[in-house]
C-alpha cells in the first residue's frame, strides 16, 4: 500500500467508528434505530448529505469556467428533469435504476482515489453491499419504504400491486447479487493478503465487517442514512475540502462547503418544504425522509454524471 492509500485509510477511520458506536448503542438500547429511523436522512438535508450534492453548481463553475458554466449546468438540469419524468412514467423501473446507479456511485466514491489494482472490483462489491445487505437483511422494512415512495408519487393500487407481485423476484436478484459480490470480495481480500497487501486487506475486512453489521442489525432506513452522512458524504467532503493546517482548519473547510452549496441548497430546501407541505401535510418523519430519498433519486444520476465528467478532464 502506498503512502497516499495509508493516509486515506487513516484519515477516514471516523466513518466505521461512528457506525460501530451505533451498532453498540443498538445493543444497549433495544429498538433505538427503529425509533429514530428517519433522523439520519433528515439531518443529511442540512449536514454533509445534501450540501455535498448542492455544491455541484460551484464545481461546474470552477471546472468549466464562466464561458461554459451555463451550458454544462443546462445538461445537469436536463438529466434531473429527465429522471423526474421517468420516476413518474416508470416508477418501478426508475427506482430499480436508482438502486443500480447508487451502487455505482457509492462504491466508486470509496475507491476512486486509491491506486490499488483491486480498487475497481472492490468498489463494485461495496456498492452492491450498500444497497443489497439492508434489503436482504430487512426485506419487509425496505418494502415499506418503497411503498411509501410510490404513495408520495401518487400512484394507485395497480402500481402498488405490481410492486408486491414483483417483490420476490427483486429479493432473489439482490440475494444473488449480494452473495456473488461477497464471494468476489472474499477472493480479492485473500489475494491481497497473500500478495503483500496485508494492511490494505485488513482495513478492507474491518470496514466491510462494520458496514455489514450496521446494515444487518440496525433499522435499514437508519443504517443507510447514517452511512450516507457519516461515511459517503463525509469522505467526499473531506477529499474535496481538506482542512487547512491551522487551528480553524476544519471550520474553514465546513464554511467552504456551506458557501459553495448555497446556490442550489436554498431552492432545494424551499422546493422540499413546499412539496412536503402539499404531499404530506403533517409531521411524519418517515414520510419526510422518504420524500428526501425521492429528491436523492432525482439528483443522483446528474451528480454521478458530473463526477465522471470532471474526472474525465482532470
Amino acid at each position: 500500500m502506498n503512502k497516499c492509500e495509508k493516509n486515506s485509510r487513516r484519515k477516514f477511520i471516523f466513518s466505521p467508528a461512528v457506525l460501530f458506536i451505533f451498532v453498540l448503542l443498538e445493543f444497549a438500547i433495544t429498538g433505538f434505530s427503529e425509533k429514530f429511523r428517519a433522523f439520519p436522512f433528515l439531518i443529511s438535508l442540512f449536514v454533509l448529505g445534501m450540501p455535498h450534492g448542492a455544491a455541484d453548481f460551484s464545481r461546474i463553475r470552477e471546472t468549466f469556467g464562466a464561458t461554459r458554466v451555463w451550458t454544462q449546468f443546462f445538461f445537469y438540469l436536463l438529466i434531473i428533469g429527465s429522471t423526474v419524468a421517468l420516476l413518474f412514467l416508470f416508477p418501478l423501473a426508475s427506482l430499480g435504476a436508482f438502486a443500480l446507479i447508487s451502487m455505482r456511485h457509492f462504491g466508486r466514491g470509496d475507491y476512486e482515489r486509491l491506486k490499488q489494482p483491486s480498487a475497481r472490483v472492490l468498489s463494485i462489491c461495496r456498492g452492491i453491499f450498500v444497497v443489497g445487505i439492508p434489503l436482504v437483511a430487512s426485506p419487509e422494512a425496505v418494502f415499506a419504504i418503497c411503498h411509501s415512495w410510490l404513495g408520495l408519487l401518487a400512484y394507485g393500487e395497480g402500481t402498488l400491486r405490481d410492486l408486491e407481485q414483483n417483490w420476490p423476484s427483486i429479493l432473489d436478484f439482490f440475494y444473488l447479487a449480494t452473495a456473488t459480490a461477497g464471494l468476489v470480495w472474499l477472493g480479492n481480500v485473500i489475494f491481497l493478503a497473500t500478495n503483500g497487501d496485508e494492511k490494505f486487506a485488513f482495513a478492507e475486512v474491518v470496514e466491510t465487517a462494520v458496514m455489514a453489521a450496521a446494515f444487518s442489525l440496525l433499522d435499514p432506513l437508519f443504517a443507510v442514512g447514517l452511512w450516507f452522512v457519516c461515511w459517503h458524504s463525509f469522505r467526499q467532503v473531506a477529499a474535496e475540502f481538506p482542512p487547512a493546517k491551522s487551528p480553524w482548519g476544519r471550520l474553514e473547510s465546513a464554511t467552504g462547503l456551506g458557501l459553495r452549496s448555497l446556490p442550489l441548497m436554498i431552492p432545494t430546501i424551499v422546493l422540499y418544504a413546499l412539496l412536503g407541505w402539499f404531499a404530506i401535510g403533517e409531521w411524519d418523519p418517515v414520510l419526510w425522509a422518504s420524500l428526501l430519498l425521492l429528491f436523492f433519486a432525482a439528483v443522483t444520476p446528474a451528480h454521478e454524471w458530473l463526477d465522471l465528467r470532471i474526472q474525465s478532464i482532470q
